[in-house]
């Protein structure tokens, strides 16, 4: 992990040249500062204002112009009255923006019905789909019969805010439902029905204790006893998985 958050997140900026940088990493980066932040203990990522650029492993981030290394700009740490940092806000802004564009590319989005707004600078809410928060956070995803095609990528769990997900009737959405939703602590509902998801339910789907709704009706779920990943979630008020290649479903429909 690297020891500077605010210089770590200038590694997917366009600005700069990082040889290192995944989207993996940076899911994983994202995970463990919302734990950290849970903690109590994210003060460790702030970034220093004498702190060289540093990319995921340490090295040196160098500017595409000349002029030498400096910050960059959209890095400013808001101080409290007694002097402590807060971890500044554009940083989420450059982690939501990257898994966007992840499930843009995993779903083939240059052939949706609609993708007005997407991958443009316009603010996240006039992406087609897109609901964000005051903040400005997205919370939000609905690409209901958008002909979604290809696989839902791993990276949503890099949508900390995120509690509304629908991706229904998308009948070329195929592949497993990602275990790391279940990472995804303020999800209240998931709709993906009538789509072509296949595999089993995730055991990790049972860490979203608020969720109060799950819809994965009409797919090509498998699996014995699926209701057993789910038994923690006592919030859930509504659950059909019925259309799937299940074995001793009850409770379903409901």
């Amino acid at each position: 992990m690297p020891r500077s958050l605010g210089c770590w997140c200038c590694a997917v900026s366009v600005r700069r040249v990082c040889t290192v940088t995944t989207l993996a990493l940076l899911v994983s980066a994202a995970a463990e500062i919302s734990s950290a932040a849970a903690r109590g203990d994210d003060d460790k990522y702030l970034c220093s204002a004498t702190d060289p650029l540093c990319g995921l492993n340490g090295e040196i981030l160098q500017e595409q112009e000349e002029g030498g290394i400096t910050h960059p700009d959209w890095v400013v740490l808001d101080e409290s009255a007694d002097g402590d940092a807060t971890i500044p806000q554009p940083q989420s802004r450059v982690i939501e923006r990257v898994v966007l564009e992840d499930l843009f590319r995993s779903t083939g989005g240059t052939t949706w019905y609609n993708n007005d707004g997407w991958l443009s600078d316009a603010p996240f809410h006039e992406w087609r789909g897109i609901r964000t928060d005051e903040d400005g956070h997205v919370v939000d995803i609905r690409l209901v019969k958008m002909q979604l095609d290809g696989t839902i990528p791993s990276s949503l769990v890099g949508l900390s805010h995120l509690q509304y997900i629908n991706l229904s009737r998308n009948k070329r959405l195929g592949g497993t439902i990602p275990k790391e939703l279940g990472r995804l602590t303020k999800l209240t509902d998931l709709h993906v029905y009538m789509a072509a998801l296949s595999g089993t339910i995730p055991q990790a789907l049972g860490r979203l204790t608020g969720l109060t709704a799950l819809n994965l009706q009409r797919n090509k779920i498998t699996g014995d006893r699926p209701m057993d990943a789910l038994t923690k979630l006592t919030e859930l008020t509504y659950i059909d998985l019925r259309g799937n290649n299940l074995n001793n479903v009850s409770a379903v429909g409901e």
